[in-house]
């Protein structure tokens, strides 16, 4: 695929793996375009090309693609809780997974704020969102992906850490029927 740039194809590489922890979003050329700040047309070309590799699956009608291995797949991540403060409106928490080393690694922090800057968005100007790392937590490596939903849901790590798996996926099950 000529005119892509291989270091704008790795960051996007690399930025599947935060893709893939946000809920509700996929991989698609606008995505590229507004965070990478490059062309459509080039990232659309990522894109074909992110397929052709098997990162992503392809394009299927209406539905969002979804993103299929990472750079890091098959590798055991830890989970990070990062307190991020958006500086011009609120504080939020996001989760990370990585290959870290520890709390204090500066990777955490580029990870956390790609996975902060890429939520929704209607509550902050996104063109002039600043961030600023609060703290950090490495999370206890038995969490299932039900625990890792109820921190993204705001629920309090020395509250879930130890619910059971049903005890947990209960408590999504009545999140979901009390929407």
């Amino acid at each position: 695929m000529n005119n892509i740039d291989e270091e704008q194809y790795q960051r996007a590489v690399e930025f599947l793996s935060v893709i893939k922890e946000l809920p509700f979003t996929y991989p698609s050329a606008s995505l590229f375009s507004r965070r990478f700040r490059i062309g459509y047309i080039t990232a659309a070309r990522i894109v074909e090309r992110l397929e052709k590799e098997g990162y992503i699956s392809e394009f299927v009608g209406g539905k969002p693609r979804q993103v299929l291995k990472t750079k890091s797949e098959g590798k055991t991540m830890k989970k990070f809780e990062v307190e991020v403060s958006i500086t011009k409106t609120f504080t939020t928490k996001v989760i990370v997974e990585g290959e870290f080393n520890g709390k204090n690694d500066p990777g955490i922090d580029k990870v956390a704020k790609y996975a902060a800057d890429n939520m929704n968005h209607e509550h902050w100007d996104y063109n002039d969102t600043e961030f600023e790392i609060n703290g950090v937590k490495e999370l206890p490596a038995n969490l299932s992906s039900d625990h890792i939903d109820l921190l993204r849901c705001g629920y309090s790590l020395d509250v879930i850490k130890d619910y059971s798996e049903e005890d947990a996926r209960a408590e999504l099950d009545a999140i979901a029927s009390s929407l």
